[in-house]
Order: C-alpha cells, then structure tokens, then sequence
C-alpha cells in the first residue's frame, strides 16, 4: 500500500481532504482529528464537474502536540498538523497529482512528501491474528501504561471486528529479533467469567482513549533512529552471552520502532472477520515480518503468507468486491481488466486451434453467429464506452443508433423502422 504524507494547518488540511472527498461525520469528528480514530471510505477526484471515484482509502490523523509557549515576545504561530493517507499502489498516481494540485491552492501552504519507502505496512486477518500480533509486538518499556499495555490486554479476541470501529492504537516496540523464536502465548480460559467480562468491559469502555498518545511514526527524524537496527551478527553474540533460556537485555542503543495498529470491519455484517494493518518504518517490517510468520499459533501451525491471488480469494468468500479487480468503472479497475485480457489472450494462442474455443463460431441464436468483443475479455467498453457522460448529455438521434459501436438492432431483434418510430414519438 502506498503513503502519503500532508502537514499544515488543520483548515488547510481539511479543505485539502475536502477536495479528495474525505468527509467526516459531525459526531465521529472530534476523535478523528485528535489521532484516536481513523477514517476509512472512498476517495474521488473532480473530473468535468463530476465526482469520479478513485480508490478506496485511509486518513489518519496525527495526534495534537502542545504548542510551544517558551518565548511570549513572538506571537504565537497557527500550530501545523500532519497527516497520512494510504491507498492502493494502482491508484497512487491519480491520488497523488489530486492532492497536489489541491495543496498548491492553499494559504498557508501544505507539505505533501511522498512517503511508499518510508512507511510499511503488514495486514493480518482471521482468528488467531490478535494473538499473533501480542505475541510479536513487545513494548519497549514494560512499566509505562500506554496503547501497548491495553493492546496485551486484549489476548483472546478472535475477531478484531468487534473492537470499536475505526479504533486506532499508537505506542513503541522492542526490535522483535531480541525476542527470536517468539514463544506461544497462554490463552485465557473461555470459561473463566471474569477475564471474558473484562474484555467485554474493554472492548465497550475502550480506555484507549484516555492514554497518551504516540506521534513518533509522524516524525521522519524518530522514523530514521527506528531504522538504526543492529546487525543480525550483533543480536547473536547477545543471545549467546545471555543466560540459558533467557533473553538478552536491551541497552540504550535499542532504538524503539514506533508502530500504528487499527483494525478494519471487511464486511458490514456482524458474524465477518474483521482484519488488523500494522504501520512501521519501511526498514523495520523485515525485522517484524520474520517473527510474525515463525509465531507458533496456539490451534497450530504458523501464520500463513497470502499474495494477491489468496487475498483476491478471501474476499470472493467473504461477499465483498476486491479492489481493483471488482471495480471496472474506476481507472485502476480498467487497468487491471486490460492486463487480464492480454494475459488470457497470450494463454489462448498457446493452445492449438483444437484445444481452444473458437469464439468465431459461437452461436448466439436468431441466425447470429460469433462472440460479440472478444472471448477472452470483458468488454466493458461495449456496454459503456468511454465518452458515455458526453453522450449521455448529447441528445439522442437516428444517426446516433446508426453509428453506434454495437448494433441495437440485431441486439433487440427488431426491425430498424420500428425504432425510428420509437424515437420519433419520444422526441
């Protein structure tokens, strides 16, 4: 997924956000702006006076910093904010010329960096995905009470949909290799009453929202320590001198990552699973992924790697479309549609003409013969050519259905003169 990172002042932002269609409920604004909650939906672009969607996207906010008081001579500067916006690689293009054209319109004037190889990301869905998670991502320091306290609180959630949605956690880790092989963790006792209780209570209350906040993976310079990473070399010889069964202790060259984790709800109904996406420095998601997929799952078994191919499956039995495969009306959609389509026809001239499907002879039935398009695509562009909003506008006459690309009438299987009559009494 793709990153991009805006800073300026909150109005600035806003109307920068407004441009791109990002607009928040009045109730939900408050924590959203403060960095507690995250925002999740449709991003578009103004095309001819129409709003045409680009790609499904998120806005996270940074948390509120305390203005600088210290020298009362100056006046006080409008305090500036930062932000992220992260939305699939195919649309990245298109997304980022919008919000660069919007931010050039502002006063005072909005930052945009480019942000793909700064800021890395890892998405974990299923059952087992919240313990997989608390088993890899130690706090840096144990005695502090922050989002990564509460998030271990949280071991026996099966289902990161039923947390509050939109829900955002912000706190630092310990490099996971200084806790390589990670151990499988003690899962509470599901007929223990309190300890579900508890839960229940957490996931209701969310006392989250009452701790500090972590701001470090917003800062570039935080984000460069955090990928000051010891070699693998290093770590060994610590692991070798430390004691029998024992972990090696951290010193103060142990730089904290700074890591950002919300859950997303894949489906509206209740019973689906929901999905965590873990944000970290670019350097630092080799390091994590490592212990993430040697984690030793408590139903067995490790977490499994999925590609395009797996995830594309996942949401075909889930009910739900898959981006951009299952959007053919956006840019990237129709993009991937063509490169489908030369994949298949490149697959089909392999085969010998007896083992392939001559689509020349199909019958269609009424005395037609051969595939309307080509066989081996979708012609969306049959059904809805590209200039459709002009034409859409255009009135419609007999010369128009005369020179259409696909011939109604045989379609219709009609007579031409009864449609001229037909537009004829609609004129």
């Amino acid at each position: 997924m793709s990153t991009i990172g805006l800073e300026g002042t909150t109005e600035a932002l806003r109307r920068v956000l407004a441009v791109i269609g990002v607009v928040q409920e009045a109730k939900k604004e408050a924590k959203w702006l403060s960095g507690k909650r995250t925002w999740s939906g449709w991003l578009s672009r103004n095309v001819d006076d129409q709003r045409r969607q680009v790609a499904q996207g998120t806005v996270i906010w940074c948390p509120e910093q305390d203005a600088d008081v210290s020298n009362t001579k100056k006046a006080p500067k409008v305090p500036r904010r930062k932000l992220f916006i992260r939305t699939h690689p195919t649309a990245f293009l298109d997304l980022w010329e919008e919000v660069l054209r919007a931010a050039k319109m502002q006063y005072p004037v909005v930052h945009v960096e480019d942000l793909r190889y700064e800021i890395g990301g890892i998405e974990l869905t299923g059952p087992d995905a919240t313990e997989a998670l608390i088993g890899v991502l130690n706090q840096y320091n144990e005695d502090v009470k922050d989002h990564g306290s509460f998030f271990h609180s949280l071991l026996g959630v099966t289902n990161a949909a039923s947390l509050p949605p939109n829900s955002l956690l912000s706190f630092p880790i310990l490099d996971p290799r200084l806790r390589h092989p990670p151990q499988k963790l003690w899962l509470p006792d599901p007929k223990d009453q309190d300890v579900s209780f508890q839960i229940l209570e957490d996931l209701a209350t969310w006392p989250a929202d009452n701790m500090p906040l972590s701001a470090a993976l917003f800062d570039r310079e935080a984000r460069y320590k955090a990928t000051k990473l010891p070699s693998q070399k290093a770590i060994n010889r610590r692991k070798g001198a430390a004691d029998p069964g024992e972990y090696p202790t951290t010193t103060p060259a142990d730089q904290p990552i700074p890591v950002l984790l919300y859950p997303s709800q894949t489906s509206k109904s209740t019973t689906a699973q929901g999905s965590w996406t873990l944000l970290a420095p670019w350097k630092c998601i080799n390091a994590i992924w490592y212990s993430l997929v040697h984690f030793p799952l408590n139903s067995g078994g490790n977490p499994r790697f999925a590609g395009l191919q797996e995830w594309q499956q996942i949401h075909f039995e889930r009910g739900v479309p898959c981006f951009p495969m299952d959007y053919p009306g956006t840019e990237a959609g129709y993009k991937w549609e063509i490169q489908e389509r030369e994949r298949r026809r490149k697959e089909r001239e392999k085969k010998p003409k007896g083992k392939r499907i001559a689509w020349e002879s199909v019958d269609l039935g009424g005395g037609r013969r051969g595939e309307i398009g080509e066989g081996w695509s979708c012609d969306f562009e049959k059904l809805m050519p590209k200039t459709a909003t002009e034409k859409a506008a255009a009135p419609v006459s007999s010369e128009d259905v005369a020179m259409a690309d696909v011939d109604i009438v045989d379609i219709l299987d009609v007579d031409a003169s009864e449609v001229l009559e037909i537009l004829d009494v609609l004129d």
